[in-house]
């Protein structure tokens, strides 16, 4: 509730596909579906639409999504031990309205395609990475944790404007998951920048295609078959 109360950015979970055949799914920007073709009786002053407005054009989105949260609870209530019981992600909180609402989108994507297997927006959940800059401590925290379904977790951060201190984050997000690799016991992870939301997907399926997944550390690589 901090977050959707905080004014943060937030968008609900991103169909990735219909069956309209249009090119990107009809409710993916499902505000501009909203304020679209409003009338002079549907505005509130200062042009914004009317609460029964917002509810009448969002209903369609809203059962859908209930539809399928109903369809995969009730896998879970069914499921026997060993099973995955992983609930859906309802809600993804953004701090950029284009950057991450794409990159969301892309790993939505993936997860039907099989290629991810869970992820989170790595908001809240105290995950960060100190470093340094001019001798002054910071904590660094990527945007996104990605679960592959090789069993790789991904570091991802989503960035497309370099600042002073984007390469020293970079380099201490490195320096940690070789650190990870190298002691082992929380599985294999990597860390990826993505300077363009258009071609996560093509970066994290080469890490899904690849027959074996290679990290160098130090004098160690560490091999994880998918």
């Amino acid at each position: 509730m901090d977050a959707i109360e905080s004014g943060i950015t937030k968008i609900p979970r991103l169909p990735a596909i219909d069956n309209t055949g249009r090119p990107d799914p009809k409710y993916f920007k499902l505000w501009e579906h909203i304020t679209r073709d409003l009338k002079a009786g549907e505005k509130l002053t200062g042009g914004k639409p009317k609460p029964e407005v917002v509810y009448r054009k969002a209903e369609d989105a809203l059962l859908t999504l209930a539809g399928e949260w109903k369809e995969r609870f009730d896998q879970i209530q069914g499921a026997h031990p060993g099973q995955d019981r992983t609930p859906p992600v309802m809600i993804i909180v953004c701090d950029t309205e284009a950057w991450e609402q794409s990159a969301a989108f892309q790993l939505e994507k993936l997860a039907q395609a099989g290629v991810v297997y869970c992820y989170a927006r790595n908001d809240r959940l105290e995950f960060n990475i100190p470093y340094e800059l001019y001798g002054v401590p910071h904590v660094y925290e990527p945007d996104f944790i990605v679960r592959l379904t090789n069993g790789v977790t991904i570091l991802l951060e989503v960035k497309g404007k370099s600042y002073d201190n984007t390469d020293v984050k970079h380099q201490a997000a490195r320096r940690w998951k070789d650190a990870v690799n190298h002691w082992g016991r929380l599985g294999c992870w990597d860390f990826l920048p993505c300077r363009d939301p258009q071609k996560l997907a093509e970066e994290l399926r080469k890490l899904i295609a690849a027959p074996e997944q290679r990290l160098a550390v130090g004098a160690n690589t560490l091999i994880v078959n998918p």
